[in-house]
């Protein structure tokens, strides 16, 4: 129920008939941790800017496509919260269970790896900014720029094709892909 009011309330569409949740160009706010229920998909246009604050995460249980343009990218920007509980959390995306492939297109992942964790996962169990569990994904033409996570991209028990994607000044691990 928190997540639907939170869309409402930031003019993000919901279209119940075919389960798609779309983010209009605009710059949103996420303060909390939100989940989207199994089966829906989700799509961050061109010019979007989503900034994960205190930790905040939205978990989407189905595909993500993120589309941004060369000139006008989605921009999913990751303040961690080290006071949050003994290990502290850092938010991001994660992407779980996806049946169709999700993509990241020309998308900026951007945090302050000055604000490093003291632990390998924050207080959720997450090693990511950006996770995907059992969830194919194709990432081109995207930047993760100074992320504080464990893992600025991790890819679990899922098929990738990652094209003209860099990784600049990351804490940790840069992309890290188990199973």
């Amino acid at each position: 129920e928190a997540t639907n009011v939170w869309f409402h309330k930031n003019g993000v569409r919901i279209n119940k008939a075919n389960q798609t949740i779309t983010f209009p160009r605009g710059h949103y706010i996420l303060k909390e941790r939100l989940e989207i229920d199994r089966g829906w998909h989700v799509t961050f246009l061109p010019g979007t800017e989503i900034e994960f604050r205190r930790g905040a995460a939205l978990r989407i249980n189905g595909a993500v496509h993120s589309l941004g343009h060369k000139d006008s990218p989605v921009t999913l920007v990751v303040h961690s919260n080290p006071g949050r509980g003994s290990l502290g959390s850092w938010g991001g995306l994660i992407v779980l269970n996806a049946q169709t492939e999700s993509i990241l297109r020309h998308t900026r992942v951007v945090g302050r790896a000055g604000s490093q964790l003291p632990e390998r996962q924050d207080s959720h169990g997450i090693t990511g900014c950006i996770t995907l569990y059992k969830s194919d994904v194709l990432i081109e033409h995207s930047v993760f720029d100074s992320l504080q996570c464990e893992d600025a991209l991790n890819i679990i028990s899922s098929e990738f094709n990652i094209d003209h994607v860099e990784f600049v000044g990351v804490s940790a691990d840069a992309f890290d892909s188990d199973f």
